[in-house]
């Protein structure tokens, strides 16, 4: 289990690096920064621990540089490394080991990033077990947080908010600001999915103060995004497009391009509802373009489900139906809960009779959806043709 020569060197400087992406604006830049710099050397440090089968510094390495990996869009880059490295989780043997469990929690962000969501929730809830045995109170926390997030985008808001809520319990008990932003954050979201808008604005506002006292530039780039979605759904599109752009600012500074793509969707979501349908498109296929940078079903799904609400709005309701198809699709495929109701009853009222069968229209694997959704946005809505998605290849 030792380090081969000069590894621990570097897991050292690569584990002091991390440290900085839980603290302020600038700790956060210096951070991603150094840990860019290295990836050259991170890839090749982790291809040989794994060839050699050398799995303790693999696991720091992973523990170190994933979150940095996946805010960058790296994560598809390592994604091979990391599968290999945690597959063999049981040389650790009963004992805990503390990079085991970093690595654990990294991978499941890592899977939750990419939509993965069963392989997820099975790292975390082992990273949270290791940590439970090891006396590891924060990381208890932080699994419990994630695990919290991959419930709600599996439909799952009742357990989702009971881990946000042990989890912030958690971090107020050891005093983490950064922690205890995220988890408030993270139960706006669920009171959103829920429908309870004020709840969801309290939480947001607090998160966001909370943010801001400690100059979290990646987790008030998410807050403005999360109120910018609150002023959407009540109208004030002007208001929600400010803030997405305030948002959209903070994460490119970063170099985040997970929260980047995410951000051009949502302000392609405010152009559609102006009747701006030229800059959704635009915005449209740059989202999408990001996602599948980064290798994000999900986002694949939500730009899809977008894209029929501009069907709609552009008067093609076949072409809104294309897109719905894909969407549906993809969710099912990734095992996330289902496109909102509203919309599926919307593309289905205006689809009528022109195409029977049009919700069984046969899509295939998640890369032959991508595709499929890919040369859907080449043309404008306009340019639809009539006809279904082609079966999966």
């Amino acid at each position: 289990m030792a380090a081969p020569d000069g590894f621990d060197d570097l897991c050292v400087r690569l584990e002091g690096l991390a440290l900085g992406l839980r603290g302020s604006s600038a700790q956060q830049l210096a951070s991603l920064e150094g840990l860019e710099q290295r990836r050259p050397r991170c890839s090749s440090a982790l291809e040989r621990c794994v060839a050699e089968g050398r799995w303790l510094p693999a696991w720091r390495i992973i523990g170190a540089c994933a979150r940095a990996w996946w805010i960058r869009g790296h994560g598809t880059e390592f994604r091979a490394l990391v599968d290999a490295a945690l597959a063999c989780d049981r040389a650790a043997g009963e004992s805990p080991v503390p990079a085991l469990r970093g690595a654990l929690q990294a991978g499941g962000e890592l899977d939750y990033a990419r939509a993965d969501y069963p392989r997820a929730a099975a790292r975390l809830e082992r990273a949270k077990h290791l940590a439970s045995v090891e006396g590891g109170a924060l990381g208890v926390a932080d699994a419990e947080n994630w695990l919290g997030m991959v419930d709600r985008e599996r439909g799952r808001l009742h357990a989702a908010g009971q881990h946000h809520e042990r989890a912030l319990a958690r971090y107020a008990a050891l005093g983490d600001a950064w922690g205890r932003a995220h988890a408030t954050s993270n139960l706006g979201v669920v009171a959103y999915r829920r429908g309870s808008l004020d709840e969801a604005q309290r939480r947001h506002e607090q998160a966001l103060l909370e943010r801001q006292s400690i100059d979290d530039l990646h987790g008030i780039a998410s807050s403005l995004g999360n109120l910018a979605l609150l002023a959407r759904v009540r109208g004030e599109l002007e208001r929600a497009g400010l803030l997405y752009r305030e948002s959209l600012a903070a994460r490119e500074r970063l170099g985040d391009a997970w929260g980047v793509a995410g951000s051009r969707l949502c302000l392609a979501a405010v152009a559609v509802e102006l009747g701006q349908l030229a800059r959704a498109t635009e915005a449209l296929r740059a989202a999408f373009a990001g996602f599948v940078a980064v290798d994000d079903g999900l986002g694949l799904a939500e730009c899809a489900e977008l894209a029929a609400e501009l069907g709609l709005a552009a008067g093609e309701p076949e072409w809104a139906g294309r897109a719905l198809v894909i969407a549906t699709a993809l969710r099912v495929k990734l095992g996330a809960a289902p496109a909102e109701a509203g919309l599926r009853a919307r593309v289905r009222a205006r689809v009528g009779e022109g195409w029977p069968g049009w919700e069984e229209a046969p899509v295939g694997s998640v890369a032959a959806a991508r595709e499929h959704l890919r040369e859907l946005l080449a043309r404008s809505p306009g340019h639809a043709q009539r006809r279904g998605p082609a079966a999966g290849r």
